[in-house]
């Protein structure tokens, strides 16, 4: 009777256990990578919101009604419904909406800020708008640098 040398080929259970470790190390590096991505993208959606869609409506408004929205006009709310003019005439120069109520908020949620400020430049004034997210926190300038503004701090004297 012949016996056959039987040599089965097939991975070891430590040859097995390193594949997953490595695989393991390797999911937690691009789990990191990306949540630092989606923070990143969420930022430059903001910016993006507030430079490319608020500030060009808000020269639209500006230049079909003659001045920003005020406060008493409803601020950012303005570009989406139109408020209650004093003034007829004005009424009917309102073009809107100029956005939708969507975009009155930031990728996190909450409210955009705006104001309206008055630089003195020489013997004049004129106006220059401020729009602002408080960025992933949601507060005012917490020390993380995180809001997202439309203007330079270096700009505010």
């Amino acid at each position: 009777m012949m016996r056959r040398n039987r040599t089965t080929r097939g991975f070891t259970l430590v040859e097995v256990l390193l594949v997953i470790a490595i695989l393991g190390v390797l999911a937690g590096v691009f789990v990191v990578t990306m949540s630092g991505r989606f923070a990143k993208s969420k930022t430059d959606a903001a910016d993006l919101l507030i430079t490319a869609v608020i500030i060009p409506k808000l020269g639209e408004y500006s230049l079909d009604l003659g001045n920003y929205p005020t406060e008493e006009e409803g601020g950012l709310s303005a570009l989406v419904s139109a408020p209650a003019f004093d003034d007829d005439s004005k009424a009917g120069k309102w073009a809107g909406p100029y956005i939708n109520k969507k975009q009155l908020k930031d990728p996190w949620g909450n409210e955009l800020g705006y104001e309206v400020v008055e630089e003195e430049q020489g013997d004049t004034t004129r106006q220059v708008i401020h729009v602002w997210s408080f960025g992933p926190n949601g507060e005012d300038d917490s020390g993380e640098g995180d809001d997202i503004k439309s203007w330079d701090d270096e700009d505010d004297g």
